[in-house]
């Protein structure tokens, strides 16, 4: 919820890369510590033997294997976090299963397209408010599967603290 309030300040200071990049964040974070506190697992280096994977779907399981062989560990980003929740039953995964992993998509293209990670695109108002509107719709479904209401942080500003 903090990533968020601090990408809604950026995106006031008109930083709308900086604020996409903190919804993604945002979004993968839900996933890697739903996975670490709920279920004991690590998406940096996921134990493949572990029993809880045995109802990983077989393509999935397949990219694990392949990274493990690789890279000499099997970790796990945003979809694949979200897709193992998912087949171990979690209510974030389930939420996340239905029909979220499409409209996210978006969400990692603009994200990918940005400067600060792998290309050249400016981040227009427009695409920002896109942004947000996707992450906020997730998150509080995802909260909501948890029995949470998401409220993203917001600090007063220097004006209310201080008026004129």
């Amino acid at each position: 919820e903090d990533l968020v309030g601090n990408a809604l300040r950026l995106a006031k200071q008109r930083r709308f890369e900086d604020a996409v990049l903190r919804l993604y964040r945002a979004c993968e974070l839900l996933s890697q510590l739903r996975l670490r506190r709920e279920h004991g697992l690590d998406t940096e280096d996921l134990d493949l033997q572990n029993p809880k994977l045995a109802a990983l779907p077989e393509d999935l399981a397949q990219e694990l294997h392949k990274r493990k062989e690789r890279e000499g560990r099997a970790w796990a980003g945003l979809f694949d976090s979200y897709r193992i929740l998912a087949a171990l039953g979690d209510p974030v995964g389930k939420v996340f299963a239905q029909g979220w992993e499409a409209r996210l998509r978006d969400l990692l293209k603009m994200r990918n397209r940005l400067f600060l990670t792998h290309g050249w695109s400016p981040v227009a108002e427009e695409d920002w408010e896109r942004a947000r509107d996707l992450a906020e719709k997730f998150l509080t479904e995802a909260f909501a599967a948890m029995g949470r209401k998401f409220s993203p942080v917001e600090f007063p500003g220097a004006d209310s603290l201080f008026p004129p």
